[in-house]
């Protein structure tokens, strides 16, 4: 039997874009996982984030440079806290807000992440190409397109 993703055409674009992002996890957390790593997928950009960052973070300070949901950074961070890889403390600037940093332990195991990163990049790049060269363009461009102009504010349900 066909699958009825395949045959839906445009009505499940997001649902492909959900399938090919849950393959991309998986093999991620199985490629940390064989390295050896404590480390997941989904916690990639935030890590990232703090990773590069010069000062501790804020929830929103993370959550405006990746452009996730409040709830699915402070969620992440909470993870990344319980594994002993950030820390955080109260904003003397603002006591509602927190700040987060990695702790030595994360500080640590970025140079363990940092070769593989590298070649997780290269594979994803041999991937994502072949769909379409210039798919990161494409991807921009459709992020961008929702962002000024969400789905829901494009479909008119008459009653």
């Amino acid at each position: 039997m066909a699958n009825i993703i395949e045959k839906l055409g445009f009505l499940s674009g997001g649902s492909r874009f959900r399938r090919i992002y849950e393959k991309l996890q998986i093999s991620g957390d199985t490629i940390y996982k064989n390295s050896g790593l404590g480390f997941k997928s989904s916690w990639f950009p935030v890590y990232y984030v703090l990773s590069r960052a010069g000062e501790p973070q804020t929830i929103m300070e993370i959550t405006d440079q990746i452009a996730f949901s409040h709830i699915t950074v402070k969620n992440i961070v909470k993870e990344l806290e319980k594994e002993g890889l950030v820390q955080i403390k109260t904003n003397p600037d603002d006591k509602r807000s927190k700040l987060v940093s990695l702790t030595k332990a994360g500080r640590k195991l970025l140079d363990k992440l940092n070769p593989v990163w590298e070649q997780i990049s290269t594979a994803l790049r041999d991937v994502l190409t072949t769909g379409h060269p210039e798919i990161i363009a494409i991807l921009e461009r459709i992020d961008a397109e929702l962002e000024k102009k969400p789905l829901h504010e494009r479909v008119i349900i008459n009653k």
